[in-house]
């Protein structure tokens, strides 16, 4: 390493390869954000269809009546979605059948948080008042829940290049400054002049 250009090389290729890296695990950041808020969106979107869904006089419904109209809505998503609905004292007015007869952990002072249940997996949980009840509604982020597989794709093209194989981005960087050391070709003689 004693010629400037071999210098040059390194710290260009250190340079771009670190310069990558952060990129990367900014982005994996950002797009990790952002799926989880998009996440609570949808819970917030299902939640406004289910408060449709009851009308107007839900406070006199009976539990019969809630759970008839509720299944009814929710049954074609039922593989995506996990209602639970109680009232005071823990009084249980609702419970999605894809639940396995689980109770969603309950988090004082949170309204969005994402938890791990048995029998069901991760989950993200968003919590809405429509009093006197309580609706907890959530996402799957489980094994085969669709926002966990867009949660793998996006993390392994974000991060992949670098997590699973670093010397990749070490050659590129290489690769670059070795051409950028590249002395540059004459114009032909037939070229004409700028001026």
């Amino acid at each position: 390493m004693k010629s400037i250009g071999s210098r040059i090389t390194v710290w260009y290729a250190v340079t771009a390869t670190t310069t990558l890296a952060c990129l990367f695990v900014a982005g994996h950041y950002l797009l990790e954000n952002q799926l989880v808020h998009q996440l609570d969106a949808l819970n917030e979107a299902q939640f406004k269809q289910l408060k449709y869904t009851l009308g107007p006089n839900y406070k006199t419904l009976t539990p019969p009546t809630i759970d008839d109209r509720i299944r009814e809505v929710t049954e074609s998503a039922s593989s995506l979605f996990y209602i639970d609905m109680h009232g005071p004292m823990s009084n249980r007015f609702f419970r999605s059948n894809n639940l396995r007869g689980q109770t969603i952990p309950d988090i004082p002072g949170e309204r969005a948080y994402a938890v791990e249940v048995n029998g069901v997996g991760e989950l993200r949980v968003s919590e809405f008042i429509l009093p006197p009840f309580e609706v907890t509604q959530v996402w799957r982020l489980g094994r085969d829940g669709q926002a966990k597989e867009s949660e793998t794709r996006a993390r392994s093209t974000t991060s992949g290049c670098l997590s699973k194989n670093p010397r990749v981005l070490l050659i590129a960087g290489l690769g670059s400054a070795k051409r950028s050391r590249r002395r540059p070709r004459r114009p032909p003689a037939n070229f004409p002049a700028s001026g």
